[in-house]
C-alpha cells in the first residue's frame, strides 16, 4: 500500500496516495518547480488518486506549493515523507491526531500558531487564520494549544480513539 500524505486543496485537507514517492522521484531527477512539472505532478497523482475534473487546477496548484517545501526540506536536509515517525510503533500517518481549527469561531489571536514547537501551523495572512500544514507534527495525545485558544475554535478527536492503536 502506498503511503498517503495529507494536503489541503481549497481549504479541505485531501489525503494523496504515493505522493511522497512521486515527489521523491522528480526530485533525485533534479527537477524544479516550473509550469510543466504542474501537469507532470498532477498526471502522476492521478495514477493512484481519483481527482475530480473540476478540481485539476486547486490539485495542481496545492501539488506544487507542496513540492516547493518538500524540495526546501530536501534541500536543508531534513527528512520528509512518511515513515519518519511512529506511534507505538504504527507508523504516524496512520493515526489521525491532529487539531482541526473551526474557521467560524477562529478570532485570529495566533496563540497557537505562535505556541506550537512542533510547527503543525502555518499562518493565512489573506484569512487571518492558522492552517494545520503539517498535521502529522502533532506530538499523538498532545492537545496543548486547545485550551489556549479563549473561542475554542481547536478541535481534536476524542483520547479514547488512541486505545484502538494499543499494541497488544
Amino acid at each position: 500500500m502506498s503511503n498517503v500524505r495529507l494536503i489541503f486543496i481549497r481549504g479541505t485537507l485531501i489525503g494523496v496516495m504515493g505522493l511522497d514517492d512521486v515527489f521523491s522521484e522528480f526530485y533525485d531527477s533534479g527537477r524544479v518547480v516550473d509550469e510543466s512539472l504542474r501537469d507532470e505532478l498532477l498526471d502522476k497523482v492521478k495514477d493512484e488518486n481519483f481527482v475530480p475534473e473540476p478540481l485539476e487546477n486547486d490539485y495542481a496548484d496545492a501539488l506544487i506549493v507542496e513540492y516547493q517545501k518538500d524540495c526546501e526540506k530536501q534541500a536543508s536536509g531534513e527528512r520528509t515523507g512518511a515513515g519518519q515517525k511512529t506511534y507505538r510503533g504504527i507508523p504516524r500517518e496512520e493515526v489521525p491526531w491532529f487539531p482541526t481549527i473551526r474557521e467560524d469561531l477562529c478570532d485570529g489571536c495566533k496563540i497557537c500558531f505562535d505556541f506550537c514547537p512542533h510547527d503543525v501551523f502555518e499562518w493565512d495572512d489573506n484569512r487571518n487564520l492558522p492552517v494545520v500544514t503539517y498535521p502529522f507534527n502533532c506530538i499523538v495525545g498532545c492537545s496543548a494549544c486547545a485550551p489556549r485558544c479563549a473561542p475554542d475554535a481547536i478541535v481534536f478527536p476524542p483520547r479514547s480513539m488512541l486505545e484502538k492503536f494499543k499494541q497488544a
